[in-house]
């Protein structure tokens, strides 16, 4: 897994944009707005049910286009509908619907962590996944559909069209692999939406995505967990993630690294969303860390690698 985040986070930067695909962004080194310029920023507009009907509809439709054309067994029609998702694709409705439901809990886990309810909607409308049983359908429909090629170790990517989100999946991929890039997406879309547009630093949402994806994941299980955790006890520190703020070069040791620093900030998760909150409102993020956590994040990436040394 190399360059999902980078197709995830493109696609979820023209979220606010007006119709159409969103293109994916192909360089190596992904550059971002900067986090600490003090600027504040709007808010995302309320969404009322009658705007989440309508980009729920703009999502099923495109999902039967593309049922369509790629001829799925299943005809036009058999879109599934669970909590979070509207399914689609070449698998039966039951694997679907299985599917869906099994997302479902994974979106509900993350809401709760931070305190929402049932009711609690994290995205502007319910997420389309088509999912496809090939990996020659896979690569065809991220090609011919969306202009994208699919890299070898690509299992699932996530696009933003008009508004909402579109997630395309393999499920022929190796399931540790498909799992682990299906819920890094889930965590990216929950990001994204919170609160407002702004971004957050390139670490925090690097290792957000990896670690709320090892929440899915059994213990000891998570994607690339027991490398990171083999390299601190070799004796790497943490803090030169730190550097990383408006810009990430893709490596899949230095994700699974930020998850380590983002799973010590998960223990604390009202002092997270409040720090989450106060810097996509428009404030420095250094500031705001040391007044939500009390501390600097250099002394959380100390805490972290200290923790790791003998803890797993």
């Amino acid at each position: 897994m190399k360059r999902e985040n980078r197709a995830i986070l493109a696609a979820l930067t023209l979220l606010t944009a007006s119709g159409g695909s969103a293109g994916i962004d192909s360089s190596e080194l992904r550059i971002r707005p900067p986090v600490t310029s003090g600027s504040a920023t709007a808010a995302w507009p309320d969404r009322g049910p009658a705007a989440v009907r309508r980009a729920d509809g703009a999502i099923r439709s495109r999902l039967r286009v593309l049922q369509e054309a790629m001829g799925a067994r299943r005809g036009p029609n058999g879109v599934v509908r669970t909590r979070y998702f509207l399914v689609g694709g070449d698998m039966s409705q039951e694997e679907r619907t299985r599917l869906g439901t099994l997302l479902d809990g994974q979106v509900r886990k993350l809401v709760e962590h931070f305190g929402g309810g049932i009711e609690h909607q994290p995205f502007p409308s319910r997420i389309g996944l088509f999912i496809l049983g090939s990996r020659d359908r896979f690569e065809l429909v991220e090609a011919a559909h969306f202009g994208c090629y699919a890299e070898q170790d690509l299992a699932a990517r996530l696009h933003a069209e008009d508004g909402a989100f579109l997630l395309i999946a393999d499920a022929s991929a190796r399931r540790g692999r498909l799992d682990h890039q299906t819920s890094r997406a889930i965590a990216a879309a929950w990001l994204h939406g919170l609160h407002s547009p702004r971004p957050v630093p390139a670490w925090f949402e690097q290792g957000f995505m990896t670690a709320t994806a090892w929440m899915q994941a059994p213990a000891g299980a998570g994607f690339g967990r027991r490398e990171a955790i083999e390299s601190v006890r070799s004796g790497r520190t943490l803090e030169d993630l730190l550097q990383y703020e408006s810009i990430w070069s893709d490596d899949p040791h230095n994700e699974a690294r930020a998850g380590l620093l983002v799973e010590r900030l998960l223990e604390q998760p009202e002092a997270l969303q409040a720090w989450l909150v106060s810097t996509k409102q428009g404030g420095d993020w250094r500031e705001e860390f040391r007044e939500c956590f009390g501390s600097d994040p250099e002394e959380l990436a100390r805490h972290a690698a200290r923790w790791y040394r003998v803890n797993d």
